[in-house]
């Protein structure tokens, strides 16, 4: 008799403590997921980077200029565009500045300059185009990507340097290739068909 109400004894006092030695992994585990979503649900402050750029909108507002921001690379930081908000197809598809933010100051990516343009294409690639005279132009091809525009290729005419064939490809060194005219002009209207209008306003 005595060894029954031992075992019995035994076989109780084991379920009291598997059933306590459950319940306090349960609670702290319901305490750990009641702090992470107290954590999750705290909203991350907007930065207003109209606000931030709001110096060099005020500098470069003027009758026909508008501005459009986007971020171009992805790193959550939009870009600055500048330009017009009227003219001609091409008036409009131009960027006259445009600028970034690098170390928490508002930075100048370009400009354009006397016949030196610049445009974006739907993939984002930046495009200068420069004319310096009606013997020498070049279309120059960007990637943007950490507050820099890096070059992909250029593609000229130089009359003086080659008057028999002017067209030429730049190599990354510097050095010109020559190519033919439809070659270049495929390369050119490839792109410029591609232009977009940026929604100044």
């Amino acid at each position: 008799m005595r060894t029954r109400i031992f075992a019995v004894t035994i076989i109780l006092s084991l379920v009291f403590l598997c059933s306590c030695g459950n319940e306090l992994p349960i609670e702290t585990t319901e305490a750990v997921q009641t702090e992470n979503v107290q954590i999750a649900s705290t909203p991350e402050p907007v930065i207003d980077y109209e606000q931030i750029y709001a110096d060099v909108i005020a500098e470069n507002s003027h009758d026909g200029t508008g501005i459009f921001l986007n971020d171009l690379d992805g790193d959550g930081v939009p870009e600055l565009f500048i330009g017009m908000t009227n003219g001609d197809i091409y008036q409009k598809q131009q960027i006259l500045k445009m600028y970034t933010v690098k170390d928490n100051e508002v930075t100048p990516v370009f400009a354009c300059e006397d016949r030196d343009e610049y445009y974006i294409t739907n993939n984002g690639t930046i495009v200068e185009y420069n004319y310096k005279n009606a013997y020498d132009s070049y279309h120059a091809y960007y990637s943007y990507s950490s507050c820099e525009l890096k070059e992909i290729i250029v593609v000229g005419f130089d009359l003086r340097d080659n008057a028999e064939m002017p067209y030429y490809k730049q190599e990354a060194g510097g050095e010109k290739v020559t190519v033919d005219e439809t070659q270049y002009f495929d390369w050119v209207q490839m792109y410029e068909s591609t232009y977009e209008s940026p929604a100044y306003a």
